[in-house]
């Protein structure tokens, strides 16, 4: 007989923006993200961390069958497509491997930059992770395009 199996996902994403004071805004997002099923692999796992989730951590480092990450940033705008900002990112995670059960509560913060490029807004942010110092900070590069 085949083995029934079903992997059900729900995520959920929220961002809010308040401008402060001229050219300047905060910035809230937040993500939450389930997956159940029988028979769960490690890649049916929600994956996170790097630069569009969890700065301060490499990319796809993190992974549970419950995850969240908060982004809160404090913008200075310098134009349409152009931003310093200072940044305080949290994520979590939950899974059980094995009888095991992981998780943990991740705080980051750091520094970014967007700006116009001929390629689309490049984006450089420099963030500390949990137990980091200076020198083991990660940077993260990218282009955001807006269609």
């Amino acid at each position: 007989l085949p083995k029934e199996t079903g992997i059900q996902t729900v995520s959920v994403d929220f961002e809010w923006y308040r401008p402060l004071w001229k050219n300047q805004l905060l910035a809230l997002k937040l993500h939450a993200a389930r997956v159940q099923g029988k028979g769960l692999q490690l890649t049916d796992h929600v994956w996170f961390g790097g630069a569009r989730t969890l700065r301060g951590y490499r990319e796809n480092q993190f992974h549970g069958e419950t995850v969240a990450w908060l982004n809160l940033e404090y913008r200075f705008l310098m134009g349409r497509n152009s931003r310093i900002f200072v940044f305080n990112d949290w994520g979590f995670f939950h899974s059980k491997e094995n009888g095991t059960v992981r998780e943990n509560i991740l705080p980051a913060y750091g520094i970014g930059i967007r700006f116009d490029s001929p390629l689309g807004v490049m984006a450089i942010d420099f963030g500390l992770g949990k137990g980091d110092s200076f020198s083991t900070g990660k940077i993260h590069f990218g282009i955001e395009n807006n269609f």
